[in-house]
């Protein structure tokens, strides 16, 4: 083979990886966010008033709730980033949740702000060669669904007869179950 050059078996894994990549990150990013907008209905008017800060409310959402609880990588000493410098934590994997929410990083962590100075610096992506594939489509469609959803309604609620259920998963931050009560604009 030539350099540059993909075998079959490569070019396969390649092509897999692309069209998985985005689809388990988008799922739990949309119902992740849709529930966020159900128990805010001022953060709802916000966007409605102001659809253009949809991408940011995307970035809070996926920062507040990663898609994915933790990655399963590991740092070496030479390739840890902030959130492993301490030698203790360098050969476990990076638990999102918490460093999506550190207050030495975040000015009030545990709130959507729209306003965020720099609203993609957390890792719920992975960082760095360890970036999610699927980041920038799961972006997209998160975006491009929130934005209809948010023109079209004029009040999301949970379904207060039926309670929402995470799936029971290690990996994913995911609703199996998510009853909702939307009005038509």
């Amino acid at each position: 083979m030539n350099a540059g050059t993909f075998t079959p078996v490569e070019a396969n894994v390649i092509l897999h990886t692309l069209l998985s990549a985005g689809g388990e990150s988008t799922t739990s990013l949309l119902g992740n966010a849709v529930r966020m907008l159900a128990e805010h209905s001022d953060l709802q008017h916000h966007l409605r008033s102001h659809p253009e800060l949809i991408t940011t409310f995307v970035e809070e959402a996926v920062r507040l709730e990663s898609p994915f609880r933790y990655l399963m990588r590991f740092r070496t000493p030479r390739h840890h980033d902030r959130w492993c410098r301490d030698s203790r934590r360098r050969d476990r994997p990076p638990a999102l949740g918490a460093a999506n929410r550190d207050e030495t990083e975040f000015t009030r962590p545990d709130v959507v702000d729209l306003e965020r100075p720099i609203p993609k610096r957390h890792v719920a992506f992975g960082r760095g060669i360890h970036h999610c594939v699927g980041a920038p489509l799961a972006r997209m469609e998160a975006r491009c669904v929130l934005t209809v959803l948010v023109e079209h309604t004029s009040s999301i609620t949970l379904d207060r007869d039926r309670q929402p259920r995470w799936v029971n998963s290690l990996m994913a931050r995911r609703h199996e179950c998510l009853p909702m009560r939307m009005a038509a604009r």
